[in-house]
């Protein structure tokens, strides 16, 4: 049994990782979220070449080196941590060497194919803060078409053109210079809503030549900055969130608690009948009450009244009982509704194991001969200590009434039943009216009704079948014959102690023994 519960255990976390995994896998689906993205910005050009006065800060002195472009991206996004971009810029870049009194102007445009990684996405663990500020990295290359004129900074020859590229003779337009060049940036983007960030970029541009200011020393490849702010717009369904705005350990943070949730769901037990809440139907069960394997109150004869609370658990199909679960007897003659087929005997009257009047309270004589009281001796329970075995057989004192004087400890001859029944038949009447006598002869005897069945159902069944025999055996002499309840006693041996092992009505009966 334990092994089948594990079974059923394991099979059962088995299937709640795969729902969980095709949620997962639902819940990061790119169709689910806003994956195109556009922006326009623009921003400060610095340029780092031979011809510069500093390193990296602009000089404004003779020439201001602050130059400024603007920029356009498309940007697709693979993952929540991934994307790729496509960026144009158009712009102009300078430079100033006061030494040599030279100065150059770059007119720039550049076309670049870039990944962008998103830090905050690839580096989370665990459960993410919500935050509305996102962090990037670009890497990328391209191809830098531009047109370069260096000239002096003042004295007769300002202006004058040393050298060039991008420009025919003379300054005149020429087809411009091209060189590929590498490209690095980082940047932060602010969400302002569903559909718009702010972002602040640095893009560095490595060319792969030393062209760029007109001198060519060889030495160093000349570089470009671009310092930008950019607006950003989501384009796809209104109501989806961008997709490098999900963070997918949140995501599998959140699923694996709603996982863990139900895991404890297979162990929890609310109303502690033994079934887990996963499967209980009713988790508001009684305590101690017996459930089935859905959790639901046993009711074993289907009447409405949980095996716990009711006090007969054998009641027929269909028949009305009260709340303690015992059949309805309207007319009060001890047959119950469902078996009843005179449903309205005058209170008082004894009547058959069918509901039908045999003795009318008010009359003196049983309705049939064949029910009339004999006037047959009872016999002495040899097993009895109390017994003298040399004492006779007590005779009635007045044979009209077939009452006994006698105090002698008796047997009386058994009730039998018919199969899987607890009515009186007709035709023991007279035996239970023998008994009746010997009792109001002798208002200080009691005695015990013992319950026997055959071997036929269980032995449960038919302990509780045998009691319900001797209970309704006494119910019909406090009725019938008016003898107190408290000098009955009521007993089951069920099936052990069957009279023959081969004749079941014999078995199916009720004995009698006087206690005092």
């Amino acid at each position: 049994m334990n092994k089948f519960k594990l079974i059923i255990a394991t099979a059962t976390v088995l299937a709640a990782a795969n729902v969980s995994k095709a949620q997962t896998t639902d819940a990061l689906s790119r169709k689910n979220f806003k994956t195109w993205s556009v922006t326009l910005g623009g921003g400060m050009i610095v340029a780092r070449a031979d011809v510069k006065q500093y390193d990296w800060y602009p000089a404004s002195t003779y020439n201001n080196e602050r130059r400024y472009g603007f920029y356009g991206a498309l940007t697709k996004s693979i993952t929540p941590a991934f994307a790729l971009q496509g960026q144009i810029m158009r712009g102009n870049a300078s430079g100033t060497d006061r030494v040599t009194s030279q100065y150059f102007d770059a007119d720039i445009w550049d076309f670049s194919l870039n990944a962008v990684i998103n830090i905050r996405n690839l580096l989370s663990q665990g459960a993410v803060k919500q935050s509305k500020f996102s962090y990037f990295a670009t890497v990328g290359g391209g191809i830098c078409q531009f047109k370069t004129k260096l000239k002096y900074l003042d004295g007769a020859l300002a202006d004058e053109t040393i050298n060039s590229y991008g420009y025919g003779e003379f300054g005149g337009p020429n087809k411009r210079t091209m060189e590929s060049f590498l490209n690095l940036g980082m940047g932060v983007k602010y969400n302002i809503n569903k559909d718009f960030d702010l972002g602040a970029d640095i893009f560095l541009r490595n060319l792969n030549s030393d062209k760029l200011d007109a001198v060519v020393n060889n030495n160093e490849n000349d570089k470009y900055m671009m310092l930008a702010l950019g607006l950003t717009y989501h384009v796809g369904k209104r109501n989806a969130k961008p997709y490098d705005r999900t963070e997918p350990t949140k995501v599998l943070y959140d699923q694996l608690l709603a996982m863990q949730s139900k895991l404890d769901s297979l162990t929890k037990d609310t109303d502690g009948d033994g079934v887990a809440d996963l499967y209980d139907k009713d988790n508001n069960t009684p305590p101690n009450a017996t459930v089935d394997t859905k959790g639901k109150v046993v009711d074993t004869d289907k009447d409405g009244v949980a095996d716990e609370m009711d006090k007969d658990v054998f009641s027929n199909k269909n028949a009305k009982v009260t709340p303690t679960g015992e059949e309805m007897d309207d007319d009060q003659d001890g047959i119950p509704n469902s078996k009843d087929l005179e449903p309205n005997t005058p209170l008082g009257n004894m009547v058959n194991f069918q509901g039908k009047t045999i003795v009318n309270k008010d009359a003196d004589e049983v309705k049939d001969d064949k029910f009339a009281f004999t006037n047959q001796p009872v016999i002495p329970d040899t097993k009895d200590p109390k017994v003298n075995m040399n004492t006779k057989a007590p005779a009635p004192t007045n044979r009209s009434t077939g009452s006994y004087s006698t105090s002698a400890v008796v047997n009386s001859v058994p009730v039998f039943f018919s199969l899987d029944n607890a009515a009186v038949s007709q035709k023991y009447i007279q035996n239970l009216a023998q008994i009746a006598m010997f009792m109001k002869a002798n208002p200080n005897a009691s005695i015990k009704l013992i319950g026997h069945t055959d071997a036929v159902a269980s032995e449960d069944y038919n302990y509780k079948l045998g009691l319900k025999r001797a209970q309704i055996v006494k119910e019909f002499m406090v009725r019938h014959f008016d003898i107190k309840a408290s000098r009955i006693i009521v007993d089951s041996k069920g099936e052990a102690e069957l009279l023959s092992k081969t004749i079941n009505q014999v078995n199916r009966r009720v004995e009698v023994q006087v206690v005092k």
